[in-house]
């Protein structure tokens, strides 16, 4: 077997009799030349390591994690094999320094060396050890990154695999992609055609892992974007927004919204998938509204064409919802960019539609939120609908009119004290805020109802802003 032997560490004293069983199966790792010995002294430890409050540094101190490391190499004895990985495995998902613990002794390339074992506990066990120790921290991740391990990890992706196994797998393969600074796509690149596949699974805990995978390396420069567009996953991504399970449907519709943030082609990637029938119930839903709303900002910040798929979908109204209705600043916030990308990009046709759907009277009410990026966004977007407002020289500015009518104009003076909005203040209300302005009384009733400020139906060619 080729045992090594070990200096015993010395006796504690004064110490309970858990103290003393640890010191005595310790005695055994260390000493110990009989199979069934280390074996069962291995099991104890994998016990002591699995309990509600492990004591890990302990066990670190009684000198046997390099035992545990080496049985790993001990091939011919597949069960010790796999009772040593799982003592490394709880240790290493203790706090940082026991992870640091387990991998300054060694164990990476044996785990790795584990990976190749023909049994099966062996091997998955090896897996979730891998697993434990990528999720710590980046350092380690990229140690075992740099170990190879990705590769080795990506033979064991079969179609036959069990599926405890392969959500273990889909587990590690996500945490080693995960973190910032995220590696390189050079060091995850061979792990894309697996997770694919596994994009493809049925299982809810497969797709979760496989999705967050694919939101970790599409969070990064076009060329990361581009890398996972090639793959032809956007229409999957888009079902996967209709999943029964919010598990799945939040990294599905983080990996959409990184997608979103890329070039236009990116996003007509995207949207060649139909996503945006998706975005109503998602609009609504508590927990992923925020996300959704980040999503339709990113495609509302695109060309107009893109502007106009969103308007077609008939989304703009739930979006205004969210701004009017959302409890959390978070969500409005994200919201109100949707909006606001929408009217900056947009033509003066497009801005009509947006103030016909009510957007004057939500910037102003957002305009009282304690909020300055909030702030800032509506004073914006309003500036750019008085500027459409101005498209018709023969007659009053209505968006003007409209704002008069809503006390627009007393709460953009109202922040006009704030230096950060100052100068955005004073240009509406200098050049807006006039007397003309002001409608005859028998028309006030009219102008206060958007829908009535006519504005010119959508044409072929569009006039970019």
């Amino acid at each position: 077997m080729g045992v090594m032997f070990y200096e015993a560490p010395a006796r504690p004293h004064g110490r309970h009799d858990g103290d003393r069983a640890d010191y005595n199966m310790a005695n055994i790792i260390l000493r110990e030349t009989s199979y069934e010995s280390l074996l069962e002294a291995t099991k104890y430890f994998r016990l002591k390591s699995s309990a509600p409050r492990p004591r890990h540094d302990d066990t670190i101190r009684l000198g046997v994690l390099p035992k545990f490391i080496e049985f790993l190499t001990w091939d011919a004895y597949p069960r010790l094999q796999f009772e040593a990985a799982w003592v490394l495995t709880n240790i290493a998902a203790g706090d940082n320094s026991h992870a640091m613990s387990v991998v300054r002794e060694g164990a990476i390339p044996n785990l790795l060396h584990l990976l190749k074992s023909e049994d099966r506990d062996a091997r998955e066990q090896a897996v979730w050890a891998i697993g434990n120790i990528s999720g710590d921290t980046t350092t380690l991740r990229d140690q075992v990154l740099d170990a190879g391990a990705l590769p080795l990890l990506a033979t064991l992706a079969q179609p036959d695999a069990e599926i405890k196994f392969l959500r273990n797998l889909t587990w590690t393969i996500s945490n080693l992609c995960r973190g910032k600074p995220k590696p390189t796509m050079e060091k995850v690149a061979c792990a894309l055609p697996i997770l694919v596949a596994l994009l493809n699974h049925e299982d809810e805990e497969v797709l979760t892992d496989a999705c967050w995978a694919f939101s970790y390396i599409s969070d990064g420069s076009d060329d990361d974007i581009q890398m996972v567009v090639d793959l032809g996953v956007s229409k999957r991504l888009v079902e996967l927004l209709g999943h029964s399970s919010n598990k799945v449907k939040t990294p599905a519709l983080r990996v959409i919204g990184n997608i979103v943030t890329g070039n236009e082609n990116h996003t007509d990637a995207i949207l060649d998938a139909n996503p945006l029938p998706y975005f109503k119930p998602l609009l609504s839903d508590e927990k992923l509204k925020k996300e959704a709303c980040w999503s339709i900002s990113n495609i509302t910040a695109g060309s107009i064409r893109q502007i106009q798929a969103v308007i077609d979908a008939e989304i703009i109204p739930a979006l205004l919802g969210v701004i009017s209705d959302a409890s959390n600043i978070k969500q409005k916030r994200e919201a109100v960019y949707a909006i606001s990308n929408g009217i900056s990009g947009g033509t003066w046709e497009q801005i009509g539609y947006f103030v016909a759907q009510g957007c004057i009277s939500k910037f102003c009410d957002v305009l009282k939120l304690s909020d300055s990026e909030i702030q800032r966004l509506s004073l914006e977007a309003l500036e750019k609908i008085l500027k459409a407002g101005d498209v018709d020289h023969d007659s009053a500015n209505q968006h003007a009119v409209f704002l008069q009518h809503t006390n627009g104009f007393r709460a953009v003076s109202s922040l006009a004290q704030d230096p950060r909005l100052h100068d955005i203040c004073t240009r509406i209300l200098e050049k807006y805020n006039t007397a003309s302005t002001q409608p005859a009384d028998n028309t006030a009733e009219e102008v206060c109802d958007p829908s009535s400020i006519n504005f010119v139906p959508m044409r072929t060619s569009l006039l970019t802003v």
